[in-house]
């Protein structure tokens, strides 16, 4: 794999070199020898549930396995989402990363590439790795090896205001599925209720920011038939005919006033506040938050949409070991636990995630709005596996927005973003 064209571990530690302290990270002083003796395994992780519970879920486990584990002991650091990748690459540039991290699995390429992390083929038995599903396993292993114990899964599907839903016409127990009626649905939902001539409820919510292109118009595009890159790699796929078709589906939504003019970026309260039919890429976190801030607004999740292909998105939560750790084997017990199945459906359940593991099972069995997230991420995909998977979504959206805008056609805005792409694939291939 070549090197990515930009600064090295090295020259990072060199740039960071007075904001490594404030990591406030000593390095450990044993090494894997001392296996047996008092040892501290460290890992960072970040909040998934509000009103700082995580402490007390973490608090508990960690618990739980030292009484099982004598001799040693885990620290767990909770960090805002907010600079993360910063954070860590400061940690690794100042020999000061933690034991563990929880990473999103975007991270993995560029990690990997940099060769900080360090696999688990070595650490977990083979029925660990067996209970696994093949796409889940598939997605976190590069180069042969397995850089990540996978715990959750995030299925970015879409869900419906069903009050909004009937009132225009559709049946909330079967809502669309495909294109062509997802489209006369979120058209029929948008209206101006007060007569004014001012539209006030919408169809659809669909962000159009660089954050959300995978779980928004990537499934669009999969949905079409197309893919992000090549086969090999090397080159954007997203610029065919595919791409196009489906970044003219959300492009005509915004132009049509069907899309809340909000969503350019970010997005709003809109459905909080009762006004929008259909969140676009909705997944168990923001259905949780939904149900616990606007529990007047009824709701319902939507299955994964079909037009040629049937497919979504799901990023995949997991841990990572990294290579500097000197207590490799009792990270790996740690993470091993942390990802067992009856850790894994504790952690799931309390966080609203879908387990990895095929032993779990089903969690979410009499929940009537999670046993459908839980069922439908089996159509779901992971993160493209590039070392450049945010750096594409970075060029790729204010493409998107320029489109939407009306300041370009979709085969101009793709065309652009395409050439961007290309240009920073050719200069790391060579």
């Amino acid at each position: 794999m070549k090197k990515r064209q930009c600064l090295s571990i090295a020259s990072v530690a060199m740039a960071v070199c007075f904001s490594v302290l404030l990591c406030g990270c000593a390095p450990q002083a044993s090494d894997d020898k001392s296996e047996g003796s008092n040892v501290t395994v460290r890992m960072w992780a970040f909040p998934m549930l509000p009103e700082l519970r995580d402490h007390k879920l973490y608090d508990e486990l960690v618990a739980d396995f030292e009484q099982a584990n004598p001799g040693v002991k885990v620290k767990v650091e909770m960090l805002p989402w907010a600079g993360r990748s910063q954070k860590m690459l400061t940690a690794i540039a100042g020999n000061r990363a933690p034991d563990a991290v929880y990473l999103n699995l975007d991270y993995m390429p560029r990690f990997v590439d940099q060769g900080v992390l360090e696999p688990f083929d070595d650490y977990i038995t083979p029925e660990e790795k067996a209970d696994y599903p093949p796409e889940v396993l598939d997605a976190v292993t590069l180069e042969g090896k397995m850089w990540l114990l996978p715990l959750l899964r995030n299925p970015n599907i879409g869900i419906f205001n069903t009050n909004l839903l009937r009132e225009a016409g559709f049946d909330p127990a079967d809502p669309p599925r495909t294109w062509e009626q997802l489209d006369k649905a979120v058209r029929a939902m948008t209206r101006d209720t007060n007569g004014d001539g001012v539209v006030d409820q919408w169809g659809v919510g669909f962000i159009f920011g660089a954050d959300t292109v995978n779980s928004t118009y990537w499934p669009l595009l999969w949905q079409a038939g197309g893919d992000v890159l090549t086969t090999d790699g090397k080159r954007a796929a997203f610029d065919g005919p595919e791409g196009e078709e489906a970044l003219a589906l959300a492009v005509n939504w915004f132009r049509d006033g069907i899309i809340p003019k909000s969503f350019i970026a970010m997005g709003a309260s809109e459905f909080a506040m009762g006004r929008l039919g259909y969140l676009y890429g909705g997944g168990p976190m923001e259905a949780a938050n939904l149900l616990r801030d606007a529990p007047d607004v009824p709701l319902t999740v939507g299955p994964v949409l079909e037009h040629r292909d049937r497919v979504s998105y799901s990023t995949i939560g997991s841990y990572a070991m990294f290579k500097q750790s000197r207590h490799k084997k009792e990270t790996a017990a740690w993470l091993s636990y942390m990802t067992s199945p009856k850790v894994m459906a504790r952690f799931c359940k309390e966080t609203n995630y879908v387990p990895t593991k095929s032993s779990v099972g089903s969690i979410y069995a009499d929940d009537p709005i999670f046993s459908i997230f839980e069922r439908e991420a089996a159509y779901c995909r992971p993160d493209v596996k590039s070392v450049f998977a945010r750096q594409i979504m970075m060029h790729l959206a204010p493409e998107m927005q320029a489109a939407a805008l009306g300041k370009k056609s979709p085969r101009e805005a793709l065309d652009a973003a395409a050439k961007a792409v290309n240009e920073m694939l050719e200069r790391a291939d060579k």
